[in-house]
């Protein structure tokens, strides 16, 4: 919000006090709508693993990537479809990664499960629900056709890093996000859909550590 402030401060000169006024309210309300809709996308992630764990043979090893799953909001809907992976062990015991897809419906502060598949197998369809499946291939082509626009508006006039995989020091957590910067002995990544994750430096792979020590030479 600082920064939206500033920004409004700058191009508020020559405009009168009620210009500016309206100018730097529009900037806070902006900033409120963003946090409002992390808050709401955090919230349906938190649902999505714990409505997935439901349906793992051991809930409790079950591991999550550290980013955030991919979440869709069907059009005209209170429906949001999540997916993303989850490490756990088989009937065997054998630890594997498998993909998940969920759809929830957000209504009176809370989620409600309509469907979930784990691997392309369906593990749970809600009595009665009416399902507003996503086509993957155009969920692709917008998802492609707007990351370039997100990804320059999270950089400003930062040079853009390449995309690349990181994992945590115990090779259990990878995510796939471009460099930003480092600060309080954090680094910044920056996901596709535009949004930051912050890491702590001691979490890292030394493969991790060294790219960042050599992204300058």
């Amino acid at each position: 919000m600082t920064r939206c402030l500033a920004l409004a401060a700058v191009i508020c000169v020559g405009l009168t006090a009620c210009e500016t006024k309206s100018l730097i309210d529009a900037g806070i309300q902006f900033e409120k709508n963003k946090k409002s809709q992390f808050d709401l996308e955090l919230s349906a992630s938190m649902a999505a693993k714990e409505h997935i764990k439901r349906f793992l043979k051991y809930p409790n090893e079950a591991s999550f990537p550290v980013l955030s799953p991919y979440i869709v909001h069907l059009p005209a809907t209170n429906v949001y479809q999540l997916s993303s992976t989850v490490k756990t062990k088989n009937v065997s015991g054998t630890e594997l990664t498998y993909e998940w897809t969920v759809q929830m419906k957000y209504e009176y502060n809370q989620w409600t499960l309509l469907s979930a598949a784990i691997d392309g197998e369906s593990v749970y369809t809600a009595e009665g629900a009416t399902l507003q499946m996503v086509d993957e291939a155009v969920v692709k082509r917008e998802r492609s056709e707007d990351v370039a626009e997100k990804i320059r508006h999270a950089y400003g006039n930062r040079k853009i890093y390449p995309l690349r995989d990181w994992m945590d020091v115990n090779g259990k957590h990878k995510a796939k996000a471009r460099f930003h910067s480092i600060a309080n002995n954090h680094v910044k990544l920056v996901r596709d859909d535009g949004t930051y994750v912050n890491l702590p430096l001691d979490k890292l792979s030394p493969v991790d550590l060294e790219w960042i020590a050599n992204r300058k030479r």
